[in-house]
């Protein structure tokens, strides 16, 4: 099958995370450590908080509250890392793929709410059914493959093909009402949290790449969300690895010795949650962000609550999923693109919701 890493653009790295001026909703305690000190939870931390949401139909969203913080962001590799990496290119000279070594200190200012999964096939549908949606695999959104319809599809094989007819409500993977929706492109996450703010009379959205990443980190300075390990072990994810092999017999790269007990997607929360309470945010689909994507953004992003350009013809995408075996792709840091109408069977997304400041 076409690796999806053939599609990943830059990589950034390492997130040095430091809980300066820890602020939740209704209240903050100050840490006024230096930000080059090593992380450590603040003693005056206060038990994580959770908010619900009423979808309707007997179905919920559950959230969990990020705090505010500073922390480095961009990836520099070490030279015994990159010795072994590119020891078998000895005396030649090669591109560095998905590195970045812009690394920068960004601040998050402002807590706000992540939900603790990706949105559902049952969620999703709480919305299709409020709003009559059509998703643009559905309609043939563009400005994707000329408009057409249907999305990147896996056949039994495990292959990679475009096929018109598939779409979140005719998946060609197994998907229950527990599995993250996809086959949904950035329009229809957007527009998704355009409905949940009319309806909660609240603005949610996606994430900024930059909380994605921070909220991936956990609060502490790890690589992967399950830890500074790899290979993963025990719950860490749903990555492509022997379960997935059993099933897709010619995938050649899978994470060797793991076994998540998913060939395909699972239902989210299976895994271990992250220290904030954050469910596969790397591992089972990749997520969509708010920002265009740009490869020189970070060199000139502003030091706090970076927005990501103003414009642009692709936008973010975050996170690895159930076809992905690469070390890269699982960092906190990696980043991908795609255009806005892109989808396909390993990409969804989950909402944030900003605290009002008092």
């Amino acid at each position: 099958m076409r690796s999806r890493t053939s599609l990943f653009a830059t990589v950034t790295g390492i997130m040095v995370m430091t809980q300066s001026a820890f602020h939740v909703c209704g209240g903050q305690t100050n840490d006024k450590r230096s930000s080059t000190q090593p992380a450590t939870q603040p003693t005056s931390r206060p038990s994580p908080k959770e908010m619900s949401i009423d979808l309707g139909g007997g179905v919920k969203m559950e959230l969990v509250l990020i705090p505010t913080g500073e922390f480095m962001m961009g990836y520099e590799p070490s030279q015994a890392e990159l010795a072994a990496r590119f020891a078998k290119f000895e005396g030649k000279q090669v591109l560095l793929p998905y590195l970045s070594y812009h690394y920068h200190k960004v601040r998050i200012s402002k807590p706000f709410y992540m939900a603790a999964t990706e949105v559902t096939v049952k969620q999703f549908k709480r919305f299709v059914d409020a709003t009559d949606h059509k998703t643009d695999a559905e309609n043939g959104g563009p400005p994707f493959e000329d408009g057409k319809k249907g999305g990147f599809a896996i056949t039994k094989d495990g292959k990679e093909e475009w096929q018109e007819d598939i779409s979140w409500r005719k998946p060609s993977i197994e998907q229950t009402d527990d599995h993250p929706v996809v086959w949904v492109s950035w329009n229809d996450a957007k527009a998704f949290c355009e409905w949940l703010s009319r309806k909660e009379s609240k603005e949610y959205r996606l994430p900024t790449e930059a909380e994605w990443e921070y909220a991936a980190r956990g609060g502490d300075d790890r690589m992967f969300t399950w830890g500074n390990n790899w290979p993963p072990r025990g719950k860490a994810g749903n990555f492509a690895d022997e379960t997935a092999k059993s099933k897709f017999p010619h995938w050649t790269k899978i994470i060797e010795g793991y076994k998540d007990g998913y060939a395909e997607a699972a239902p989210v929360g299976r895994f271990d949650a992250n220290p904030y309470g954050l469910y596969d945010l790397s591992g089972n689909v990749c997520e969509w962000c708010r920002d265009w994507y740009g490869d020189n953004y970070y060199e000139s992003s502003p030091a706090s609550d970076p927005q990501g350009p103003d414009s642009g013809e692709y936008r973010v995408w975050r996170g690895g999923s159930w076809t992905i075996a690469d070390t890269d792709a699982f960092r906190c840091a990696y980043r991908g693109n795609f255009k806005p109408g892109y989808r396909d069977f390993a990409l969804g997304f989950r909402v944030v919701y900003s605290c009002p400041m008092h």
